[in-house]
């Protein structure tokens, strides 16, 4: 499994759009196996927590039908948002309010 690490997954600097996009714009014929990690502690509110959140919301946008996603959310514990999966077959509505409910 691979994980698409920015220096903004846990403090989503401006430039993890651009990382983000770097990577997954890469040609490959394999499916890619990302597995996106977010901190949603106490130090992150405001703005960093919306970066993140929407830094989290353009990646999962670049990926293909047969690409397999995980997407973990942490604090003082860790909660799986979603199992990985092939993102076709993931309920992305139901994974977009569990990123926007992180506070």
């Amino acid at each position: 499994m691979s994980s698409l690490v920015c220096p903004g997954l846990f403090s989503f600097q401006n430039s993890c759009a651009a990382n983000t996009k770097s990577v997954l714009d890469r040609p490959n014929s394999a499916p890619r196996l990302p597995s996106l990690v977010l901190d949603h502690s106490g130090s992150m509110s405001g703005d960093q927590m919306d970066d993140a959140r929407d830094a989290a919301l353009y990646m999962l946008k670049q990926l293909k039908p047969s690409d397999r996603v995980s997407v973990v959310a942490f604090s003082t514990r860790s909660e799986v948002l979603q199992a990985q999966d092939e993102w076709d077959d993931i309920d992305r509505v139901e994974l977009r309010a569990k990123l926007a409910e992180l506070k």
